[in-house]
């Protein structure tokens, strides 16, 4: 399994979310709510769009809407690590993905090797 250390994936979640918010992701999904699609329409429950959604009809602060999405996103990506968890049998090797491709494709070729039959 290839992963990164919570701490760093708390940090890619919560930098991800306030980049959707400031490059315009309210004013999108407001366009959309515009076009007259209702704010519980199929697609517009997602992370993200929610929090949005919340925020245009009131049931959020703009300044919490980021805030909102990398608390949602961490408990999603939390139940999914949980889900794949469960789903591998056997012997399961954790790798770091913040370690420098050369460094995890040595690593996954020795794993490799160990396997062979010659």
């Amino acid at each position: 399994m290839l992963t990164v250390p919570r701490a760093v994936l708390h940090r890619r979640i919560a930098r991800r979310a306030e980049e959707m918010v400031r490059r315009g992701l309210i004013e999108e999904v407001a366009a959309v709510l515009a076009e007259g699609h209702p704010p519980n329409a199929p697609g517009l429950d997602g992370i993200g769009i929610k929090e949005a959604v919340e925020y245009l009809h009131g049931a959020r602060a703009r300044d919490s809407v980021a805030e909102a999405i990398t608390i949602n996103t961490r408990q999603y990506a939390k139940r999914q690590q949980t889900w794949f968890r469960h789903q591998l049998t056997g012997q399961v090797t954790t790798l770091d993905a913040t370690r420098a491709p050369e460094k995890l494709a040595s690593d996954i070729a020795a794993m490799g090797r160990k396997f062979l039959v010659l």
